[in-house]
């Protein structure tokens, strides 16, 4: 689906695929608003440009309130809170 579509976006890397897998991932959400490895996904592509963060820790919110025995997320939720 589209967040597999999101992710092979992201691993080639470059700006324009960073758009296209934000792209994706904000398809999957849509498809799934409960698909908390895309609201990650997602979360973290909005954490590496100041501008976007505060999307980035609203999605990381999320996604920590639908799986909260996941550490990673927390602490992926913790550095964007703190950049």
């Amino acid at each position: 689906g589209f967040r597999w579509l999101g992710k092979a976006y992201k691993k080639q890397g470059g700006a324009a695929n960073a758009e296209r897998a934000k792209q994706a991932f904000e398809k999957a959400i849509a498809l799934n608003p409960d698909d908390v490895d895309s609201l990650a996904e997602l979360a973290e592509l909005y954490s590496w440009n100041p501008a976007t963060r505060k999307r980035a820790v609203e999605l990381y919110e999320r996604a920590v309130a639908l799986a909260p025995g996941r550490t990673e997320l927390k602490k992926d939720l913790a550095l964007a809170l703190t950049w």
